[in-house]
């Protein structure tokens, strides 16, 4: 969904329609607004293209009854542990008491919508965490929302 603020942005900045790039650092309007800087955004800051849905699993897990967190992660840790690669979810239903986190490298694949299902119990943290925690994120200088006017 687009949001009236994004329109009412985009309306005021009308060489968006005609450039083939932006240039996000003169990218904004009289009053201040500006558009946001999306372009490391994504896996591996959209450096790295996503790895092929072909890609063989390295460990494939099927779903067995209790908390499946644990066997989950060693599976994660493993593939990571081994240069990377995919750890697969077969059909069905895991249950998670504990938080995930997936590997620079590693990727978790379930089979489908609707059927890997991962089902939260108790879970007081982060559902699954990315990267790992050596890992030095990108961050851009932090640019103050305004109020847009009319709406």
């Amino acid at each position: 969904m687009i949001l009236p603020q994004t329109v009412a942005l985009l309306a005021a900045l009308p060489f968006l329609t005609q450039a083939a790039s932006i240039d996000y650092k003169k990218a904004w309007t009289a009053a201040g607004d500006k558009l946001p800087d999306f372009s490391y955004a994504g896996y591996h800051q959209s450096e790295v293209p996503l790895p092929a849905l072909s890609r063989p699993a390295a460990e494939t897990l099927i779903p067995s009854s209790g908390d499946q967190s644990s066997a989950i992660q060693k599976a994660l840790d493993s593939v990571a542990k081994s240069g990377g690669g995919v750890v697969e979810l077969k059909a069905g239903t895991y249950t998670l008491s504990h938080g995930l986190r997936v590997d620079n490298q590693t990727t978790l694949r379930g089979v489908g919508t609707e059927k890997t299902i991962l089902e939260l119990k108790y879970l007081t943290e982060d559902v699954i965490i990315m990267g790992n925690s050596s890992g030095k994120p990108k961050m851009g200088k932090p640019i103050p929302i305004s109020t847009c006017h009319g709406y």
